[in-house]
């Protein structure tokens, strides 16, 4: 015979997504990145990145175009590569020295971007600059990929 909730088990009960947040279980990354953000700088301001990596890279580009290196920066601008209108979202966009450059952030390289990296070099939009933290923890490029045209 089914049992039946009184109106104090009803009353006492809480449901697992009403729970404190500190309750909460925190969620680990499947590659282990840290999402973090840059609360002291004015141009990233409440915007969250996937990573420590992204967000120094973000604050780099910040600076760069404080001082008139680069111009027109953009967040994680949304692209349709190749004739199937495949969706891409690089980290960044900017123009530099008159040309259009878009950057990608990365800690390892997983299957997904060897994909995009291969669709770039045949259906890219422009550069395309890959960069990741180096051995000192200072952000170094490591690769332009220039689409063939």
């Amino acid at each position: 015979m089914p049992s039946r909730w009184t109106s104090k088990d009803l009353k006492n009960y809480q449901h697992p997504n009403d729970r404190p947040d500190d309750e909460l279980k925190v969620v680990k990354s499947k590659y282990k990145n840290v999402i973090s953000t840059a609360n002291n700088f004015p141009e990233v301001n409440q915007r969250s990145f996937q990573s420590k990596v992204e967000r120094d890279r973000a604050i780099e580009l910040c600076i760069l175009q404080r001082a008139g290196i680069i111009s027109e920066l953009e967040f994680q601008p949304c692209l349709h590569i190749t004739r199937a209108n495949i969706q891409y979202t690089p980290d960044f966009k900017y123009m530099e020295d008159g040309r259009e450059v878009f950057e990608e952030v990365k800690g390892k390289d997983m299957y997904p971007w060897i994909t995009i990296r291969k669709l770039w070099r045949v259906y890219g939009l422009g550069l395309l600059r890959v960069t990741r933290r180096g051995t000192r923890g200072h952000i170094v490029m490591i690769e332009e990929i220039y689409p063939k045209k």
